[in-house]
């Protein structure tokens, strides 16, 4: 049996740069080509060493673990340790699937029983190792983008609903732990909420009010409204957009109720800022929850 050593080498760069590259994806940070690439080829040179028989002792487990925290190290250094021990995990994953993808794609070319036919399986080629990057990139894909980021929504999503004189709008909110916002009187925090669906529960001078005054003049017209009760609670919360400052306007409503897993979340303590557009565009939530609302 003969090993072309140079055909290896290129082999394993290709798919270590396949698995890095998948691995700065899933772990969402950034990384530059050149160190990519000498990591995959000290990976690849690794692999190369494994014909030379004084060296199995440098093959066994523990030296394969510390040469992924050195392939990862090249590849996107040392910022923290938890974040080294994440790439490490999701390095692994990724070698799985793009294993499992060549292997499961040579399964899909042979033709017969495997069990008794083993030997006959076809041999990697160049083709069959750019199919398995290509479906180990798709799984890599779908998994995150479908399965996760669906797990994720279903688990940061929770039914609400608010309350506001004799009036009450049930809604779907999602946990937005980025949001900061807080007013200024009473430090109260804020649920970002959608025009549409808070008028449900204002009287009609209050919707009229915001229907027919452009959203970056309610603040400033605010006198033109005619509903005085709801004016002695509006609240201006004062927040901070992309390069400039801003404000927004919001309402102290009678209640809020959040339904979670482990009970009923209610409080009063909380301000409602109206958003004029939309949230959500496949209106899959109409609200955006302040994570202080759920340890009250």
């Amino acid at each position: 049996m003969y090993i072309y050593v140079d055909v290896v080498f290129c082999v394993n760069i290709i798919m270590n740069t396949v698995i890095l590259l998948a691995t700065a994806w899933l772990a969402r940070i950034s990384y530059v080509w050149w160190r990519v690439l000498l990591a995959s080829a000290w990976g690849a040179a690794y692999v190369i060493g494994g014909v030379v028989p004084q060296l199995a002792l440098f093959y066994t487990p523990v030296f394969k673990v510390v040469l992924s925290f050195s392939i990862i190290w090249a590849a996107f250094g040392l910022k923290t340790w938890k974040a080294l021990l994440l790439q490490i995990v999701i390095f692994y994953i990724a070698s799985f699937i793009l294993g499992g993808a060549i292997m499961g794609w040579l399964f899909f070319l042979y033709s017969g029983d495997p069990f008794t036919n083993i030997n006959k399986l076809p041999l990697a080629s160049w083709t069959s190792l750019a199919c398995g990057s290509i479906l180990c990139l798709l799984f890599i894909v779908v998994l995150t983008k479908f399965v996760l980021n669906r797990m994720l929504r279903q688990r940061t999503l929770y039914q609400a609903e608010v309350r506001y004189k004799d009036k009450c709008v049930a809604f779907t909110a999602m946990l937005d732990t980025g949001n900061a916002l807080y007013t200024i009187l009473g430090r109260r925090p804020v649920v970002l909420i959608n025009q549409t669906t808070v008028e449900k529960i204002m009287d009609d001078s209050v919707v009229s009010f915001m229907q027919d005054c452009p959203a970056d003049r309610w603040i400033e017209s605010l006198d033109v409204c005619e509903d005085d009760v709801w004016l002695s609670r509006v609240q201006i919360i004062p927040y901070r957009a992309v390069g400039n400052n801003s404000l927004l306007l919001g309402f102290r409503p009678d209640g809020l109720v959040i339904k979670t897993k482990s009970g009923r979340v209610e409080t009063d303590n909380v301000v409602l800022g109206v958003y004029q557009g939309v949230l959500s565009n496949n209106d899959m939530y109409q609200a955006l929850l302040h994570p202080a609302i759920l340890k009250v």
